[in-house]
């Protein structure tokens, strides 16, 4: 499988950085009481798969609830926060997986608003995947239907317009749910930026990734000059391959391995609240201190994650230090972290160190 046979300009994309992952409408909802009891939800689990019962919530509360709706995922909600904070709409792109309804058709209204081009493969017989997050009083609830979101076709990716947008970016954002679902995909992009010397980031996505697809994960990681991960991720990893007695000591095991390119990697490793500790190519490990929040200015964790790593990208593609990049993601954190949902305002108030422009 190649995306790089046929030189066509390309017309509708013309950004630097192309996020693929799984997608999904978030639908961001305050509710009462009534809606628990409708649908015989409660407050732990905080996140679980929507169930036979769950049927009509979505529909629900996009007709009485005035909801937030948001194209999200976590690779999707990365790049959102990458396009926000580049502020230059059409730097980013998104490829992904939905259906022919109405939820499809909104999750590429709310991408397109949010300045990413979008580009889904139609999958039949699958409903596009749904998250209803629900808040009551101090309750948070996350609603899942995965559908669409368990299928990916890698042979959807030799469509002609499908390479045209993998080929005119120079960075790109992977995540680790995708490695179960379509390992070839990954591989697929990693050949095409190995052979034009473009780069990728990967992020590892949760420890149950790192502990249940060794093989696959070793394919992956092959390709991925730059490895973001919690540092449960890590820990997973660490005692999965013996690699060292601690996290720092994985994180630089980690950095040093070599990539298919000849080279070795650049190891984030996050921490929440603490310190996010840093390895280049393999070299002592340090630490990017984190700026603390006070409890009255936490809002909701949802999507901090995504949006640390989407802040970092958001400087890597201006080529900034890897040091500006971790404090970029920092401050990304932190704007979703005193954020209810993952909808980001209209403006956005980063300022980067000078850099190179963005192309034109």
């Amino acid at each position: 499988m190649d995306i790089t046979d046929t030189k066509e300009k390309m017309d509708e994309f013309k950004g630097v950085l192309v996020g693929m992952g799984q997608a999904a409408l978030e639908i961001h909802a305050k509710v009462g009481q009534d809606v628990f009891d409708k649908y015989e939800i409660k407050s732990d689990p905080v996140k679980f798969e929507a169930e036979e019962k769950h049927e009509s919530l979505v529909e629900e509360l996009i007709k009485d609830h005035d909801p937030q709706l948001v194209a999200g995922g976590p690779t999707q909600n990365t790049i959102r926060v990458a396009q926000w904070m580049l502020r230059k709409g059409g730097q980013t792109a998104f490829v992904g997986t939905n259906s022919d309804d109405d939820n499809g058709d909104l999750l590429e209204e709310c991408t397109k608003s949010a300045g990413v081009f979008p580009y889904y493969f139609k999958i039949d017989g699958k409903p596009t995947c749904t998250h209803a997050c629900l808040t009551k009083d101090d309750d948070h609830v996350s609603i899942i239907n995965p559908g669409t979101a368990e299928v990916f076709n890698p042979e959807d990716m030799t469509e002609e317009s499908c390479c045209r947008v993998m080929r005119q970016a120079k960075y790109y954002y992977m995540e680790g749910y995708m490695l179960p679902v379509s390992l070839e995909a990954i591989v697929t992009v990693g050949r095409h930026a190995l052979e034009n010397e473009k780069l990728i980031v990967m992020n590892f996505s949760d420890p149950g990734i790192v502990k249940n697809n060794n093989s696959e994960l070793a394919s992956a990681l092959g390709y991925s000059k730059y490895i973001i991960g919690h540092e449960d991720e890590l820990e997973a990893l660490r005692e999965r391959l013996s690699f060292g007695d601690n996290v720092r000591e994985c994180v630089q095991k980690l950095a040093d391995l070599p990539g298919r390119w000849g080279g070795k990697r650049i190891i984030i490793c996050t921490r929440g609240s603490n310190s996010t500790l840093v390895s280049i190519e393999g070299a002592d490990v340090f630490e990017v201190e984190v700026e603390p929040l006070s409890d009255g200015e936490i809002v909701d964790m949802h999507g901090a994650g995504a949006a640390f790593a989407g802040g970092f990208l958001s400087q890597l593609v201006r080529e900034r230090s890897v040091i500006d990049c971790v404090k970029a993601g920092h401050w990304a954190a932190r704007a979703m972290i005193m954020t209810s949902g993952t909808q980001l305002p209209d403006e956005c108030s980063f300022r980067p160190v000078f850099g190179p422009p963005l192309p034109p």
